[in-house]
């Protein structure tokens, strides 16, 4: 009786390892490429600067990002964009979710989120060309809500 359930659980390991050959047990499948907008640019997002501005942001475009920041304070509201081209930085296809924590963290580190730095530059980053950086192209003035 043994012998049989021996042979029987024997086969049935057999029978689960086939088409198995070359997989690694408990390896992450590779998952097919995805089309349309590259969903490693988040689309946007929210933040608080270091004075307390209240600030939204969002992205559009492929090639060229643009990152376009809205903020209040108080009274007071203004805007800016940004624009670069990441995705000549060679480390972000691998690393995309982290060149986007920190050009956010770099904008909540300013008292004003269009002032200051006018490059926000990533570690992930910062030997890519200059144009994978997002750099200030616009800024609109300081209005009354």
């Amino acid at each position: 009786m043994r012998l049989l359930c021996a042979l029987l659980f024997i086969l049935l390991c057999l029978g689960g390892l086939q088409g198995t050959e070359g997989k690694r047990e408990g390896a992450p499948e590779k998952q097919p490429a995805r089309k349309g907008r590259n969903r490693a640019v988040p689309s946007s997002g929210e933040l608080t600067s270091k004075e307390s501005h209240r600030c939204t942001w969002e992205t559009s475009g492929d090639g060229e990002v643009t990152l376009l920041v809205s903020c209040t304070h108080g009274e007071l509201a203004y805007r800016c964009r940004y624009a670069g081209r990441p995705e000549l930085c060679p480390a972000y296809a691998a690393r995309s979710s982290q060149y986007w924590k920190q050009v956010v963290g770099k904008l909540k580190k300013k008292k004003n989120a269009c002032d200051g730095e006018k490059v926000l530059k990533t570690r992930v980053c910062k030997k890519a060309p200059v144009e994978s950086h997002m750099r200030l192209v616009a800024e609109e003035e300081q209005a009354e809500v």
